[in-house]
């Protein structure tokens, strides 16, 4: 199919390949907002927003190839132009307006035939025109510098372009060395041009991978450049935190951060760390097929909770730790028991986010259990761990930790009492021992000291 850059198998549905943690119908929801400002050809900059390592880049890259699957002019009505900007892959440009033309350039090269002839004969007249600029600044400064005319040294070009960009960013004189107003208005005219054809959307990732100085400096080009244009989106993916972090830091701890963003970003549409998929598991098939009866009620009420607020990186990160744990301890061919995976993957969030230990205790508070920053998923651990019932003596007490004449005890009853007591070794909070005790608690509890000792030890 000429022009699409996707995989055979993801022509039905380039959205819902690799959707390991249920992403589909936060992709719908941004792709429902685009479709209402270009049915009313607005124009609107608005911010995909999360921490890092929460899946940004995904939902993005999804959701550029499901505007692009109904780009295609074999299947669909011809809705979009798409124009993907990866800022730190360009930003060796010192000035981002140079980078902007440079993305888009390079995207009706690669998906040509996605791109009207008239829509590419704009972009590349604005970037003939920003380049050529670029080298008439260029020959006047290395003139002015050593008195020779580099108009006939064609070879030169490359180093002209990198002195001049060089040259501009060092003198902070944008507007005298390249015309800025001049090349500006030429830019926007020729996008509005293409507008009028199809919605344009200009998707920028990577804005938290670049240095702080021209994370702002991408950001007011985006505006100068885009703003104001009918049928123009720009959607954004940042993480808010980070990026006020960088404004304080810009402009002084005082300014109004939420006030400076509102100039750029219109809204923001709140990215979460996304649920727990069979996807998921089945892509960490290394580690979770090393345990059986995985299936089990509890442990999997276990795996859909344990890793809520926890991002896609550090999920991995925990899994690959817990993996490489579990192989140093046990034999390859051994499939363990499914409570001995979900202590690994506890006691290793538990590490990872590190969680508010009680050592050297002798009884367990729930009260400040994990800490009150904790995550969603410790959180609910908690809760299970704090259960308290009237089934046991009189009055209401914790079904898990059991009082007896000042001595503290762990019943095992169920996966929620043998996570309590694998907390209490790793916590290092002293207790009389372990309640309901048999063959398997007996090694649980082995296996869980070896366990403490090496997450503990190797980094």
């Amino acid at each position: 199919m000429p022009g699409v850059l996707m995989e055979e198998k993801m022509i039905d549905n380039p959205i819902i390949e690799g959707d390991f943690l249920n992403r589909h119908g936060f992709i719908t929801q941004v792709k429902n907002v685009i479709e209402v400002l270009s049915r009313n050809e607005k124009n609107g900059c608005f911010a995909i927003s999360g921490c890092w390592g929460i899946g940004k880049s995904y939902v993005l890259d999804k959701l550029k190839k499901q505007l692009l699957f109904e780009q295609d002019q074999e299947r669909a009505s011809d809705n979009y132009f798409v124009f993907h900007f990866n800022c730190w892959e360009y930003d060796y440009y010192e000035e981002p307006l140079i980078a902007i033309v440079s993305a888009m350039l390079d995207e009706i090269t690669t998906n040509e035939n996605l791109f009207t002839e008239t829509a590419r004969e704009h972009i590349r007249s604005a970037a003939k025109l920003i380049l050529s600029k670029i080298y008439e600044v260029g020959s006047k400064w290395l003139e002015a510098q050593t008195g020779v005319n580099p108009k006939n040294m064609t070879d030169a070009l490359s180093e002209i372009h990198n002195d001049a960009t060089t040259k501009i960013s060092e003198a902070h004189q944008y507007d005298e060395y390249l015309n800025f107003k001049q090349v500006l208005s030429t830019l926007r005219d020729k996008i509005g041009k293409i507008a009028a054809e199809r919605t344009v959307i200009f998707v920028v990732d990577e804005l938290d991978r670049c240095i702080p100085e021209y994370q702002i400096k991408v950001l007011e080009r985006l505006h100068h450049v885009f703003n104001g244009i009918d049928n123009m989106q720009v959607v954004l993916a940042v993480d808010k935190a980070q990026l006020e972090r960088t404004i304080q830091k810009m402009f002084g701890e005082k300014v109004d951060t939420q006030k400076y963003l509102a100039k750029f970003i219109k809204f923001e549409i709140e990215l979460d760390e996304g649920t727990y998929s069979r996807q998921f598991e089945e892509l960490l098939g290394y580690y979770f097929d090393q345990f059986r009866d995985t299936t089990d009620p509890l442990i999997a009420e276990f795996k859909e909770n344990i890793f809520s607020g926890i991002t896609i990186r550090e999920k991995i990160e925990i899994i690959e730790k817990c993996h490489l744990l579990h192989n140093l301890l046990n034999r390859d061919d051994e499939k363990m028991f499914a409570e001995i995976m979900c202590i690994e993957l506890f006691l290793a969030v538990v590490s990872h986010t590190k969680a508010q230990l009680q050592d050297n205790k002798n009884f367990v508070d729930f009260s400040g259990m994990f800490g009150p920053e904790c995550t969603q998923g410790l959180k609910f651990l908690r809760e299970k761990m704090s259960c308290r019932t009237r089934n046991f003596g009189e009055g209401e007490e914790n079904l898990y930790c059991v009082s007896d004449g000042g001595r503290t005890y762990i019943r095992t009853s169920d996966l929620w009492g043998i996570l309590l007591g694998s907390y209490t070794i790793f916590a290092n909070i002293e207790i009389a021992g372990f309640l309901n005790s048999n063959n398997i608690i007996d090694y649980v509890k082995d296996y869980t000291r070896q366990f403490c000792n090496l997450l503990k030890t190797i980094k």
